[in-house]
């Protein structure tokens, strides 16, 4: 990544490129930023060990969501701020598939819906500046 992305952004966007990584049917290891089989009982009892349960994964989805949209608000003027836009729609995918995943938990659901609806928002206000001078968004 370039030198003039600052180290707290790159660190954010690698924790939303994890979250583009989410599989159906996968629940992320917020730990070790893996994944786990979620009809797996071997993956179920490795989870249960490291202390990585639903609780633990919906504090660290909020933060690193809460954190992202702070930031692509603040950093409108800054280079890196269409890399921010990027990361976050496809955050955006991968979070998304957690409703397959949860499917059978109602609290969860709802938790990964508000979540969406944010970035959604803050997007969709934010469409024109990820535009570049020939008005296209950035690939």
């Amino acid at each position: 990544m370039s030198a003039c992305v600052p180290e707290p952004v790159q660190q954010l966007l690698v924790q939303l490129e994890f979250l583009a990584l989410i599989e159906k049917n996968l629940k992320p290891n917020m730990g070790d930023m893996t994944f786990s089989d979620s009809n797996s009982y071997l993956d179920s009892l490795w989870r249960m060990l490291r202390r990585e349960g639903r609780e633990k994964n919906m504090v660290f989805l909020e933060e690193v969501v809460k954190n992202a949209l702070s930031l692509f608000e603040e950093s409108r003027d800054e280079e890196w701020h269409h890399l921010l836009g990027d990361a976050l729609s496809r955050a955006r995918d991968g979070i998304r598939n957690l409703l397959v995943t949860y499917d059978n938990r109602p609290k969860v659901k709802a938790q990964v819906l508000v979540l969406l609806n944010m970035i959604d928002l803050r997007l969709n206000e934010s469409r024109p500046s990820l535009r570049g001078n020939d008005g296209a968004l950035p690939l």
